[in-house]
């Protein structure tokens, strides 16, 4: 007998599937393959991690979003920093100024 909880279900079913475009975004955001298959795995745990997960909509936009905030965080706190990278987080971080997503949920849970 296999037991899975509903958590489980849900990331393999709507987040695991786009293991593929979140590495390929994470890796085009930090043009490392080692720094973006970690932020990916971050991701993937702090949604693991969240209590109120089914709440979250588009849990591939979700995840999207926090890849893009952790690979932005990393940069500002990197001693140096690529030309080419700091571009396209520069660019990124133009676009959008909002809370990141994952505290914006546990904003909710409180």
């Amino acid at each position: 007998m296999t037991w899975v909880r509903q958590i489980d279900r849900w990331f393999i079913d709507r987040v695991h599937v786009h293991h593929l475009s979140h590495r390929k975004f994470a890796l085009h955001l930090l043009r490392n393959e080692e720094d973006a298959e970690e932020v990916v795995q971050e991701v993937y745990a702090r949604l693991m991690a969240l209590d109120d997960w089914q709440r979250i909509v588009d849990p591939h936009a979700f995840a999207m979003q926090m890849i893009r905030n952790i690979a932005i965080e990393r940069c500002r706190r990197a001693d140096v920093v690529r030309i080419d990278r700091a571009v396209v987080l520069h660019e990124m971080d133009a676009m959008d100024d909002r809370p990141w997503p994952d505290q914006v949920t546990f904003d909710r849970a409180e």
